[in-house]
């Protein structure tokens, strides 16, 4: 995550929403600059936005770590303390896969022929890429234009293209688990 004066914040929240485990949508809240006034935003227009049930899935811990941090950052937001967070990961610890770990990019490399979403070469191609191409753009694009980048454009397709593939693993590992019992 970007560094803004000191510290580091969210700049890019992606959010699929699911139904009968089917993707139905997807929206993305991106911050208009690397300012703390943005991070508050994002995220609470996508808790607006976040139905009143149903867990959010994410690919290992990343996302809880940098939410708590964002709720120390602004204690005034009023934002839950806690949410019904679900790593996905911990799925695939009862799989017998001959992983060398569960990093997102690599399984979805391992799995490659059972998924649907492969990643792009031209961007971004993992989330500290997405942060350092972030941080350009607010240091060297127009303060109207951050969000609207060519680079910000690829680090949201990036970002969409993880949501998209965290889903198709989680699927494909139902399935698979519902088979095998």
């Amino acid at each position: 995550f970007p560094v803004s004066s000191g510290c580091p914040m969210i700049f890019m929240i992606g959010c699929a929403r699911l139904e009968d485990g089917q993707w139905v949508g997807f929206q993305q809240w991106t911050a208009a600059s690397l300012v703390p006034e943005e991070e508050q935003r994002i995220i609470t227009e996508w808790l607006a936005a976040m139905p009143e049930s149903g867990p959010i899935l994410h690919w290992a811990p990343a996302e809880q770590v940098m939410y708590a941090a964002a709720r120390k950052r602004h204690p005034t937001a009023g934002w839950p303390e806690t949410l019904p967070w679900r790593d996905a990961t911990k799925l695939y610890k009862h799989i017998p896969l001959d992983l060398p770990n569960l990093k997102l990019k690599h399984v979805c490399a391992a799995l490659a022929p059972v998924l649907e979403t492969s990643w792009d070469t031209e961007g971004p191609s993992n989330g500290e890429s997405a942060m350092v191409a972030a941080w350009w753009c607010h240091h060297h694009a127009k303060a109207e234009t951050f969000s609207t980048h060519p680079l910000m454009l690829a680090v949201a397709q990036y970002n969409w293209t993880d949501c998209r593939t965290v889903f198709e693993l989680v699927r494909w590992a139902r399935q698979l688990l519902t088979a095998a019992s």
